[in-house]
């Protein structure tokens, strides 16, 4: 859903607009990572697995020097 929206060439976005789209995607996987974490504990695929998106949109947001919802 994110790629699909950041690259729409039908529809220009802010760079606000498009730091808002991915701190809600923060938000989004984050709430996944702490359901899969609480359902199926650390160890479980799934919950390593939303783990390694959140880490690395995080990082990404950390690299660009852009605020994250900590």
């Amino acid at each position: 859903y994110l790629c699909k929206v950041l690259t729409n060439k039908n529809y220009k976005m802010t760079k606000e607009e498009i730091l808002e789209t991915v701190l809600n995607y923060v938000e989004e996987l984050n709430a996944d990572y702490e359901e899969n974490r609480e359902a199926f504990g650390l160890d479980d695929a799934d919950t390593q697995r939303s783990y390694t998106k959140l880490y690395a949109v995080e990082q990404l947001l950390n690299r660009l020097n852009l605020p994250t919802n900590d």
